[in-house]
């Protein structure tokens, strides 16, 4: 996960740390995330990158300004492999909120997230493969396999995605 700081710290103290982090930005005492984050995010590790994206330290700073700012900062967390990163700029992609709307990149953003172990995309990602979708080539064995994933992972609405995959694939045989 994190590359400049592997040999100082192990993946241990790391998720130790980003879950401190976590429960900082939830009880909304972002200072004290960022001060645990800091050195983190000067070794890029993607999923602090990501945490930071999420949140502003700067009061005067403009929803506008935090949108550039936080957009730039989880394009550079995706972009180092934070499947949570990579999700989250797929569903902006996906229905254009901060940027223009492109479902192929939300594609192939879903795909590198649900490759990476995120639940939700691998409902995207199912969708996409099992349809042939977004610039995704069709091959419904994996597609429905990345639905099932998402199922097993109580994912919202993969059940009756799956089972309209089940339905169709009946009507066709």
């Amino acid at each position: 996960m994190l590359r400049n700081f592997d040999s100082i710290m192990n993946n241990s103290d790391q998720e130790y740390l980003l879950q401190k982090a976590r429960e900082k930005i939830e009880a909304g005492a972002c200072r004290a995330a960022y001060k645990i984050l800091a050195p983190l995010i000067v070794a890029k590790c993607p999923e602090a990158l990501y945490l930071y994206s999420t949140f502003r330290l700067i009061r005067k700073e403009t929803d506008e300004d935090f949108e550039k700012r936080s957009l730039g900062i989880l394009t550079e967390a995706a972009n180092l492999g934070s499947p949570e990163a990579q999700y989250r700029l797929g569903a902006y992609y996906d229905v254009g909120d901060v940027v223009d709307k492109d479902r192929e990149k939300a594609a192939q953003l879903f795909k590198l997230a649900a490759e990476g172990g995120h639940s939700k995309a691998k409902a995207f990602h199912g969708l996409d493969l099992f349809y042939g979708l977004n610039g995704i080539s069709q091959d419904k064995a994996s597609g429905m396999g990345f639905l099932r994933q998402a199922v097993d992972e109580h994912v919202d609405g993969a059940e009756y995605e799956l089972q309209r995959m089940y339905d169709t694939e009946n009507q066709t045989n």
